[in-house]
């Protein structure tokens, strides 16, 4: 007597389990709705901010699916060679793609960044165009670790404040989004602004360096204006 029981389970699990699959590739989404892919590492993911985005341009009448592919200490040279990107850029037509680099490499000399960034972000942003002709790409500027970098301080006196490391950062940022026909989407512009007006929160996790949950916030918002082009 239990069999059926047993086998009326077993469709209504492989029914949802279908459901979450139909969901998760977008097979249920409209011509309207915009696809927005996030690359990056640690910097992007943490916090979920991408949801942040998408859950904010959703409830503000928005139809978007905002998809990650993030993995901690990844620069591009690394995610221009993954096949999971590789395969998420090839699964459907984007319509926003949004490219970070890892946090350091920005930070160093021009000839440095030329090898080891310039060239992978622009092969990136032509496997993107290769499949979504279309699509707005966008650079995610990210901040100055909050007592500068020790680990290459001693190297390039610059990077031993944040304030060093955010100029660094902004100038190749600036050149590779002038090289990419790209836009970029200022995380440390947005950071300085949300620290003047709310001087007693704090942006950095404990580690100086990350994203606490809120700073993860102030740069979801940073997004969501960017791209939904919202004051």
């Amino acid at each position: 007597m239990k069999r059926p029981v047993f086998v009326f389970s077993l469709c209504v699990l492989v029914f949802y389990s279908a459901l979450s699959l139909a969901d998760r590739f977008g097979l249920f989404d409209g011509p309207s709705t915009r696809h927005i892919l996030f690359v990056g590492n640690s910097f992007t993911a943490e916090h979920a901010m991408p949801t942040m985005v998408e859950e904010k341009a959703r409830r503000n009448g928005f139809n978007v699916r905002v998809t990650m592919v993030a993995t901690g200490g990844y620069t591009l040279q690394k995610h221009s060679e993954d096949a999971k990107l590789l395969s998420t850029l090839n699964r459907r037509m984007w319509d926003v793609v949004i490219l970070q680099e890892q946090s350091q490499h920005f930070t160093f000399p021009r000839e440095y960044v030329a090898k080891n960034s310039f060239i992978y972000g622009a092969r990136l942003v032509d496997l993107i165009k290769a499949h979504s002709p279309d699509a707005k790409i966008y650079w995610y500027q990210t901040w100055g670790y909050r007592a500068g970098d020790p680990d290459n301080c001693l190297h390039f006196a610059e990077l031993c404040t944040r304030e060093g490391m955010e100029r660094r950062i902004s100038e190749n940022i600036g050149e590779i989004a002038q090289m990419t026909d790209a836009q970029i989407v200022d995380g440390a512009a947005a950071w300085a602004q949300f620290e003047s007006a709310h001087p007693t929160v704090n942006l950095y996790a404990d580690d100086g360096k990350h994203p606490s949950q809120a700073g993860s916030r102030v740069i979801a918002d940073a997004f969501y204006k960017a791209l939904f082009q919202r004051p």
